[in-house]
């Protein structure tokens, strides 16, 4: 698996020489930030050819807690979840 850092170093190694490192990381956690906003509000953000992202309620869940030695019950959250595009790996 490859991390940030290399895949940064790629891309703008290859693709936009021009830019720099730190810009291109703003640049994609702005992305990614407008995409957790956008769905935060509810809205679904579709990128083409990668995929949907939409929000998913997650129910409450019981679970073992080691530390106090009983089962405890989570609480209900909100999640971004991705919907793969079937075209997310062709060329």
């Amino acid at each position: 698996m490859k991390n940030e850092k290399q895949i940064t170093h790629e891309v703008v190694d290859k693709s936009y020489p021009h830019l720099s490192k730190p810009e291109i990381v703003g640049v994609v956690r702005d992305v990614f930030s407008g995409i957790g906003r956008a769905v935060g509000e509810g809205e679904k953000v579709l990128v083409k050819n990668f995929g949907t992202f939409s929000e998913k309620k997650r129910t409450s869940r019981k679970r073992f807690d080691q530390g106090l030695k009983k089962v405890v019950e989570t609480e209900p959250k909100k999640i971004v979840e991705l919907i793969q595009s079937p075209n997310i790996f062709k060329k």
